[in-house]
């Protein structure tokens, strides 16, 4: 059984998430006072789901 993913992601999608992924971990990171600790963690997450798929590029 072969199982191939074709890649779906463009390249500025790519970029968008890498970008967007580094926002949200500084925010997770160095702003705690602004958002509140809930939104902290998933800030955090989010950031980091967002630079793996911009990274792997499926």
């Amino acid at each position: 059984m072969d199982i191939s993913f074709k890649r779906n992601i463009g390249s500025i999608d790519r970029a968008v998430r890498v970008i967007l992924g580094i926002v949200l971990l500084y925010i997770a990171l160095f702003q705690p006072m602004v958002i509140s600790s809930g939104w902290m963690y998933a800030a955090g997450i989010v950031g980091i789901f967002m630079l793996i798929e911009g990274a792997a590029g499926y």
